[in-house]
């Protein structure tokens, strides 16, 4: 009918050395409903395209359920009405050895929002910035020693939700 029944955005985390460009080749329905895209990342790395003469690709595969969710029961959370300054935060898998999703849904982002994986001995592991109320990122681990992690969101320098994920081999 042409009527939005539900919007997903999915963030892939970079690090800030990376410029990949993102294209979405194919969508299509899975038996269960969900959707299964597949695309390409185009690596914009001026060093790799001189030593090589061409650019770096890398084929990706995206599944979610029936609601668009990479997260289990997101749909779930995206129907609640939430307070003013409330965040919600779900992380899957965790246990994970390979890719972080982390749903995260409140009413507004204030313009210096970030999340950061900090290790148990409080070092910080990495940093990304959070700008949309209702979004998935993808956060590759592969990087990561198997062991315990925290995942904090903060705004303005001060931590308004934290919680542990453990990365396994």
């Amino acid at each position: 009918d042409g009527v939005l029944k539900w919007q997903r955005y999915i963030h892939y985390v970079v690090s800030p050395s990376e410029q990949d460009n993102h294209i979405i080749y194919d969508v299509k329905e899975a038996p269960d409903g969900g959707l299964i895209m597949c695309g390409l990342a185009e690596e914009n790395d001026p060093s790799y395209l001189e030593a090589t003469g061409e650019a770096s690709q890398q084929l990706w595969l995206i599944k979610t359920d029936r609601h668009g969710c990479l997260v289990p029961g997101c749909h779930l959370v995206n129907n609640v009405e939430l307070a003013e300054n409330e965040i919600t935060v779900q992380l899957y898998p965790n246990p994970t050895a390979d890719y972080l999703n982390i749903y995260c849904k409140q009413n507004s982002i204030p313009k210096d929002a970030q999340f950061q994986v900090v290790d148990l001995q409080g070092r910080i592991i990495e940093t990304f910035e959070h700008v949309y109320p209702d979004i998935t990122h993808i956060l590759s681990v592969s990087h990561l020693s198997t062991g315990t992690y925290i995942l904090q969101y903060q705004e303005k320098g001060v931590v308004r939700y934290s919680e542990q994920f453990v990365v396994q081999r």
